[in-house]
């Protein structure tokens, strides 16, 4: 579903010859894991084998509800925004340390100073994504009819702490 041409906009990647490898690693890595814990193992299967299915393009596009429940208005971005949204935080999150023969380090360079991952503002894309997953498990839960086999788990913010 996502591609790494898919990090433009808003969830921009500086991508090139030597990092494409390497954003579609945190894609294949990450998205499946995502969409399981979304609709629980036994309806992702059925959303991969009959992805055509209206009931699953339904909650796979954007969409707005207002909630029959508790009368509040869920907006989802779409799965592929939604998954974006995770796979750049999980991305960038990555990009504040690497790996060396001496350890764990911190990336350095001498004309700037890489902010912290909180000043950052990196829990952004996540919090904006987690309001679409919100928004389609609750969309399926007040229509448990068409999706009996939902299981999905419920996620919830990052809260900052400064």
């Amino acid at each position: 579903m996502v591609a790494t041409s898919d990090f433009i906009g808003k969830f921009q990647v500086t991508v090139n010859e030597f990092t494409v490898s390497k954003l579609q690693l945190y894609i294949d890595r990450y998205e499946e894991n995502y969409l399981r814990e979304l609709l629980g193992l036994e309806l992702y299967d059925l959303y991969i084998a009959t992805p055509l299915d209206p009931l699953y393009v339904a909650i796979e596009s954007p969409f707005v509800f207002q909630s029959t429940c508790d009368n509040q208005i869920y907006e989802s971005q779409g799965m592929k925004d939604m998954l974006t949204g995770f796979i750049f935080f999980m991305y960038t999150r990555d990009l504040y340390s690497s790996q060396s023969i001496v350890g764990t380090v911190k990336q350095s360079n001498e004309n700037s100073t890489i902010p912290t991952n909180v000043s950052a503002l990196l829990w952004q894309p996540y919090n904006e994504s987690i309001l679409s997953y919100d928004a389609i498990q609750q969309y399926i839960r007040e229509n448990l009819t068409d999706y009996p086999t939902f299981k999905g788990v419920e996620k919830d913010v990052i809260i900052p702490y400064f």
